[in-house]
């Protein structure tokens, strides 16, 4: 009897302890993949970012060419632009955080563009380091 109740009790047990690691092994696979969408997200809005700059810059060197709007107007719009594309990065991360599922929003190390593009630069080769392993 006592020896049943050992055998019973040990797989018990093994069945516990492997399902505990199943949970935990999902879990981590999980974060994993959460946080490579998270890292291309941001790498492919940072892609937006220079195009929209490149876009910027066309822009104003086709205004400077044609004699049609002073120093002083061009300046002001240059300024406007870089006042709306910095109201869109931070618009853009704030969007991307209120998609974020809520299981996931405690990882989340961010709230602007400029601790985006930190955190991005701190992780982006420990992450894709890590899914290549």
């Amino acid at each position: 009897m006592n020896t049943a109740l050992i055998f019973v009790a040990g797989i018990l047990c093994g069945a516990f302890s492997y399902r505990a690691y199943m949970v935990l092994t999902g879990a981590s696979l999980n974060i994993r993949m959460f946080r490579m969408a998270e890292l291309y997200c941001l790498r492919m809005l940072v892609m937006c970012v220079e195009d929209a700059i490149f876009i910027k810059e066309s822009k104003h060197k086709v205004m400077k060419g044609l004699h049609v709007f002073s120093d002083e107007q061009r300046e002001h719009m240059r300024k406007d632009d870089e006042y709306n594309l910095k109201r869109w990065q931070d618009a853009a991360i704030k969007m991307l955080i209120q998609i974020y599922p809520p299981l996931y929003r405690h990882l989340i190390q961010y709230d602007d563009w400029d601790s985006a593009m930190v955190w991005l630069n701190a992780n982006m080769k420990k992450i894709l380091d890590k899914s290549s392993g």
